[in-house]
C-alpha cells in the first residue's frame, strides 16, 4: 500500500505542475460484510493523494466461504454504510461510484456500450471482465463454473478482423438488447443445471450472460 500511495502521490504532483486533470486516479474497493466500515478511511487517503473517485464494489464469491461476505443477497444494514459514503463524498470532494445491493429490472453492458473488450495476456480476445479466465464464482450462493470466452487472438487476426467477425457482432448485439433469460431471480435458479456454467443457457444462447452481476450493477465495472 504505501508503495501504492507514493506512486499516486507523484503522479498527482506531476499532474499539478503541468495543470492538467488527467490521468485521473481512481481507488478501487471490494466491499465485504467484514469490511464495509473500512471504505470511509479511503476518502481521507484519496484526498490527501490527489484521487478523485473511489469505485466501490460488492464481491463476487469464489469460494464458498465468501458467500456469506456478501452484502447483496444478505441481511445487511446497507443503507447506513451508503448514507455514510454520501457525507464523506460532501467533506471530501471525492466522488463514489456506489453498487446496487438489490436486484433491479434494468440490464446493461458498459463493455458493449463504450465498444470495448478485453486482451489477455497470450493475445486471447475477450469481450469483458467476466468472460476473461476460468474460474469460480458464487452466485447468489450457487456454484458456477465460469470458463474463458475468446473471439479469436490477435497473434492469428488483427483485433479489428475479430471484432467485425459474424460471430463477435452477433454476440454484442444479443448483449445490447440484453436477449437473454434472467437468471439470478429466477425461480429455478438454485436446482437448474443452466445456471452452473456461463456457457449455456435455457434460451440456447452460447455464451450466456443471464447471470452476470455486473449487468445488474451489483458488482461494478471500472468502465
Amino acid at each position: 500500500l504505501k508503495n501504492i500511495l507514493s506512486a499516486t502521490s507523484l503522479i498527482h504532483g506531476m499532474k499539478k505542475s503541468i495543470g492538467t486533470l488527467y490521468p485521473i486516479l481512481e481507488f478501487s474497493y471490494v466491499m465485504m460484510k467484514s469490511n464495509a466500515d473500512e471504505v470511509l478511511k479511503l476518502f481521507e487517503i484519496a484526498e490527501k493523494h490527489g484521487v478523485g473517485r473511489i469505485i466501490i464494489s460488492n464481491v463476487i464469491p469464489i469460494s464458498e466461504s465468501l458467500v456469506s461476505e456478501c452484502i447483496y443477497g444478505n441481511s445487511f444494514n446497507y443503507e447506513r454504510i451508503v448514507e455514510k459514503i454520501a457525507i464523506k463524498t460532501l467533506e471530501t470532494n471525492v466522488g463514489a461510484a456506489v453498487p446496487e445491493f438489490e436486484l433491479k429490472t434494468e440490464r446493461r453492458c458498459l463493455f458493449i456500450e463504450n465498444n470495448a473488450c478485453c486482451v489477455t495476456w497470450n493475445g486471447e480476445v475477450a469481450p469483458c471482465y467476466n468472460f476473461l479466465h476460468n474460474y469460480i464464482a458464487y452466485v447468489y450462493g450457487v456454484r458456477k463454473e465460469m470458463k474463458q470466452i475468446s473471439f479469436g487472438n490477435i497473434k492469428d487476426k488483427s483485433l479489428g478482423e475479430i471484432w467485425r467477425s459474424p460471430e463477435y457482432q452477433k454476440f454484442r448485439f444479443k448483449v445490447r438488447y440484453f436477449k437473454f433469460p434472467s437468471c439470478t431471480d429466477c425461480k429455478f435458479h438454485d436446482i437448474c443445471d443452466f445456471a452452473t456454467s456461463n456457457l449455456m443457457d435455457c434460451w440456447g444462447n452460447e455464451p450466456s450472460c443471464a447471470d452476470c452481476l455486473f449487468s445488474r450493477g451489483i458488482v461494478q465495472c471500472p468502465l
